[in-house]
């Protein structure tokens, strides 16, 4: 993922969390359903923007994963496992609170915004809160070190490349 979507995408992500505060702090009496069927929404938002981050990124260094049920929780388990070609892009910690935005999704989609338990929202949209600043640090440091190998193969190639036409000019 270039690092001008990346930070677009970030962006947009950290003004959903910006936008609910805002909204809670200004309707300080609106009632569990209206805050849990936000919270829903928002933390819905973040995780989609995130989750869209993680596959950009997976696109480039890893096999395609299948798109079935489990898809979702192979994506965010494949970040956080280093291969052999690169080092796990995520933190477990970082993994546990992805996987929980994720668990409340897969559960939120089903219910009806009176059946949100509004703790378990709070608790859930905390855990998004938590894991913005701390997924933008290490997807930044991600995206620079394979910028940094892409940099380093093309130098290799184009120093392989003129190798060998300096080869076949002496040979020549």
């Amino acid at each position: 993922m270039p690092r001008k979507d990346f930070e677009a995408e970030m962006t947009k992500l950290e003004k959903e969390l910006e936008e609910f505060e805002r909204w809670e702090a200004a309707n300080p009496a609106a009632g569990d359903w209206a805050s849990a069927k936000l919270a829903g929404a928002t933390i819905n938002s973040v995780y989609t923007g995130m989750e869209t981050i993680l596959e950009a990124v997976l696109k480039r260094t890893d096999l395609p994963h299948e798109q079935d049920q489990a898809y979702h929780a192979r994506l965010i388990k494949a970040a956080a496992t280093a291969t052999e070609t690169r080092d796990a892009l995520i933190s477990e910690a970082l993994r546990a609170l992805l996987d929980d935005l994720r668990g409340f999704l897969h559960m939120g989609r089903r219910l009806y915004g009176s059946e949100i338990d509004p703790d378990r929202a709070r608790l859930v949209l905390h855990h998004a809160q938590k894991a913005a600043p701390v997924f933008r640090q290490e997807m930044a440091l991600a995206i620079t070190a394979l910028e940094e190998a892409q940099a380093i193969a093309e130098a290799e190639r184009l120093e392989s490349r003129k190798s060998e036409s300096h080869t076949k000019k002496r040979s020549g």
